[in-house]
């Protein structure tokens, strides 16, 4: 019978026709037996079972899932050693979370490997990315080399390599990158994303004209006969330009792709207009838009748009006129969950911070908030409580509402974020310093690394405040990058390490 079980489960997981459905109680019924007692814990088909199980698990992605898939394959670890294939799984598991967490175990287990047997390409370039998004740097570069000397003509993981150090190398090694480009033209000298890249190093290297014609390269020879399916070519040479800071040259294209493309073409000229632009350019055509199909992400282009504006900027009409759409939708549908997140999102832009705390809460109590937008009404809560809370309640409340996020998502890098603003908030400053020393690892943002400084200064640690504040300011902090209620405690974080001679005033 057991076999026949596990012969009939392994018939519903593999196959053009697999059927988790039906494999799964199958698959249950042997860890029953285990359990109950019918069967060793470690017989060979029980083993099987937990490994199928863990497979299952993960493959739904979220982070529960996540935690009960490692649970299980752990179970079938013998002298705190898991066999081979389950060790492949579990990195296959691990490494695939954004968890910094999760990611270091996955390393550990891959470099175990390592040491015994020679990894597939697959998993040397797993590694790569692992060390990669981990920050280690060193081991990184060279894993990359490794990877790429075993597949010299692969484009796809020379063109990875070429991305990482590009964002994440220094000024030694940009004639790596130029070494790692002249091959990857040798190899796919047509493909767009080598185009894209040529521009990159170009502009990297200062050579702004240079990066402009590769970018230009890329698109249609005749501009004015677009066809459709030429309209994602355009919009991702127009999103380069902009990061390049050539707006003059990246309108154009936008607006040829929102005459040719979709609405979302569309909201995108917007959002370009109304942040790069005017505002008034931007709000005219999302109101254009708004009347022939009243959309709530035209609202939230309008947020976007809004958010992007330095202060000094008069945004009152424009706060109004979302105002008014928003409450016009809501009568229309006074329960749609996007449309009260807006509203939320809307409240705190205007400073009415009470009443989008309040908002928020009435979402938590909804039966039909669950999952990932249960986890973001909760961190948004916390965040805005941690930063506008006026009594030690809200702080409690606020250290509630952080902890059942991190159990619904992980501790991924923007939760530990919030999860350190709220310890800030409670005095526990050490313990923000270490979730955001995590949070930083991965996709480092300079609000993160003025977080740190904030939360490193507040706990004693001088030198490391300083580091962390110059980390923010080369990835780009200014004043107005911080969200309003943070500019004062960024004003006093600034004027102290002035003040104590570990920054410049021009930094």
């Amino acid at each position: 019978r057991v076999r026949a079980l596990r012969l009939l489960a392994e018939f519903y997981l593999t196959g053009p026709n697999a059927n988790v459905a039906k494999a799964t109680p199958l698959v249950n019924e042997l860890l029953k037996m285990s359990a109950d007692g019918e069967l060793d814990s470690n017989n060979m088909h029980v083993r099987w079972a937990r490994s199928s199980a863990a497979r299952v698990f993960a493959s739904k992605r979220d982070y529960q899932s996540l935690r009960a898939a490692e649970n299980l394959l752990s179970s079938n670890a013998v002298n705190n050693r898991l066999p081979l294939e389950d060790r492949l799984l579990m990195v296959e598991i691990l490494g695939a979370r954004p968890e910094p967490i999760s990611r270091v175990k996955a390393v550990n287990l891959l470099e175990e490997l390592k040491q015994t047997q020679q990894l597939t390409v697959a998993a040397e370039l797993l590694l790569g990315r692992l060390y990669y998004n981990l920050g280690r740097w060193r081991e990184c570069r060279e894993q990359m080399s490794v990877v790429i000397a075993r597949a010299p003509e692969d484009a796809g993981i020379r063109k990875t390599y070429l991305q990482m150090l590009l964002e994440r190398g220094g000024p030694n090694d940009l004639n790596t990158a130029v070494r790692q480009l002249k091959r990857l033209v040798e190899i796919a000298p047509n493909d767009a994303g080598t185009r894209e890249l040529i521009a990159r190093v170009a502009m990297k290297r200062g050579k702004k004209e240079e990066a402009v014609r590769a970018l230009r390269s890329m698109l249609p020879g005749n501009l004015a006969d677009v066809q459709p399916q030429q309209v994602a070519a355009i919009s991702r040479v127009a999103n380069v330009l902009v990061s390049f800071d050539e707006y003059d040259s990246a309108e154009p294209l936008f607006k040829i792709a929102a005459q040719k493309g979709t609405a979302a073409e569309q909201m995108t000229l917007a959002e370009f207009l109304g942040v790069h632009r005017d505002i008034d350019q931007g709000f005219t055509m999302l109101e254009s838009m708004y009347r022939q199909q009243k959309s709530p992400a035209l609202i939230q282009k309008g947020i976007v748009i809004l958010r992007a504006q330095e202060d000094g900027v008069d945004t009152t009409t424009q706060t109004e006129k979302l105002t008014g759409w928003l409450d016009s939708a809501l009568r229309e549908d006074p329960d749609q969950m996007a449309l009260l997140m807006l509203r939320a999102d809307l409240l705190d832009y205007k400073e009415e911070y009470s009443e989008a705390a309040d908002l928020y809460r009435g979402l938590l109590d909804r039966d039909d908030l669950g999952g990932n937008r249960r986890a973001i009404v909760l961190n948004n809560l916390a965040y805005l409580l941690a930063l506008a809370g006026t009594n030690s309640s809200e702080i409690g409340e606020a250290v509630t509402y952080i902890n059942e996020a991190v159990d619904l998502l992980g501790p991924q890098t923007d939760v530990l974020d919030t999860r350190a603003v709220v310890a800030i908030a409670n005095e526990r400053f050490d313990d923000a310093v270490t979730d955001l020393e995590l949070a930083v690892i991965d996709r480092p943002t300079p609000v993160k690394y003025f977080h740190l400084a904030t939360a490193q200064l507040l706990a004693g640690n001088k030198e490391g405040a300083s580091e962390s504040w110059r980390q923010a300011i080369d990835r780009g902090l200014t004043r107005d990058e911080v969200s309003r209620l943070e500019r004062e405690r960024f004003d006093t974080v600034k004027s102290e390490l002035e003040g104590l001679g570990l920054i410049s005033a021009n930094l």
